[in-house]
């Protein structure tokens, strides 16, 4: 297995890749303290991208967003510029969905695993279940196999 370390996070983070350099874990390390402890670090501002990382029906979909607004409420929420797919636009600091935060979508910073499929002009890909068959959308809205 591949390991690599986050320039945020220092060494403990580790997103670890099979011999194919496929992700073992499609948040790639990212559980809600470490997504807190880098929003605080960086700080997070309004115009940052992030991602949006959901699983449903046998699939891994990630949406790229923009940081609308920051410290939201008394939660200190994020709340991104799209909505996820099952949920809001607001997220809490460990990633969860304010709508949803017992469903499948998260906020995670962008991975620049996920960044390279996506390619220039991408804002949404989808792999199947076992990361093969990569489908990039454009904000033309033409899918790209």
């Amino acid at each position: 297995m591949q390991k690599k370390t986050n320039p945020h996070l220092g060494s403990d983070f580790e997103a670890i890749l099979d011999p194919q350099s496929r992700p073992v874990d499609p948040l790639f390390g990212w559980t809600g303290e470490k997504l807190k402890e880098y929003i605080e670090d960086k700080p997070l501002q309004i115009g940052d991208r992030m991602l949006i990382y959901g699983s449903y029906g046998m699939m891994h979909w990630y949406n790229l967003v923009t940081v609308a607004v920051v410290d939201h409420g008394r939660q200190r929420r994020v709340v991104v510029d799209q909505a996820a797919m099952w949920g809001g636009k607001s997220f809490y600091r460990s990633g969860k969905n304010c709508t949803s935060p017992t469903g499948q979508a998260r906020l995670i910073p962008p991975v620049p695993w996920v960044l390279a499929h996506l390619g220039e002009r991408g804002i949404q890909v989808t792999f199947g279940w076992d990361w093969k068959h990569p489908q990039v959308l454009r904000p033309d809205r033409e899918a790209e196999i």
